[in-house]
């Protein structure tokens, strides 16, 4: 009966894989060079600059909500904003109607803008935006721990709240 064979059988014995320049070789694995993956502190990173994206865009979310209400019920909206407190809230004469607005932690209302003669900027500040008119031309400078730091600011001609990125000077 006819055999068939599927590959040689070689007498010589068939090189030892040479490991790589600078790698350490551990039994018949070599060692890999560099660990991949992300470190904690680049991960933290990237955690607090997500941070400030979201709280920028939640603020202009509220801020664009209390504009659209006023405009819908035809009656004044009465924004609260507390840097001291890191919150915002909003509220009308109906009742039962408060809304409250809290920024995540590490996530701090540098400013309102623009800086009103006074007391400093860590007072309540109390904008009405009233129905029919232009929006009230405020901007809210929010910070996180890296001092990375956004503006987020009311244009009155539209009336659309925008998000900018503050440049380090």
């Amino acid at each position: 009966m006819p055999t068939s064979s599927v590959g040689k059988a070689s007498s010589r014995p068939s090189p030892a894989p040479r490991p790589s320049e600078g790698v350490k070789e551990f039994g018949f694995f070599p060692a890999r060079p560099s660990r991949r993956g992300v470190t904690l502190l680049e991960l933290l990173v990237v955690v607090v600059i997500i941070g400030l994206t979201t709280a920028s865009g939640s603020l202009a979310s509220f801020l664009s909500s209390a504009l659209n209400l006023a405009d819908r019920t035809q009656q004044p909206v009465a924004l609260e904003i507390s840097p001291r407190e890191n919150k915002l809230r909003m509220f009308t004469n109906r009742p039962g109607y408060d809304r409250e607005l809290d920024l995540p932690d590490g996530i701090v209302i540098e400013a309102v803008l623009p800086h009103a003669p006074g007391p400093p900027d860590k007072d309540t500040v109390h904008v009405i935006v009233m129905p029919g008119s232009a929006a009230p031309g405020i901007g809210i400078q929010l910070v996180n721990p890296r001092g990375s730091r956004r503006v987020v600011r009311v244009d009155p001609a539209t009336g659309v709240p925008r998000v900018e990125t503050v440049r380090s000077q």
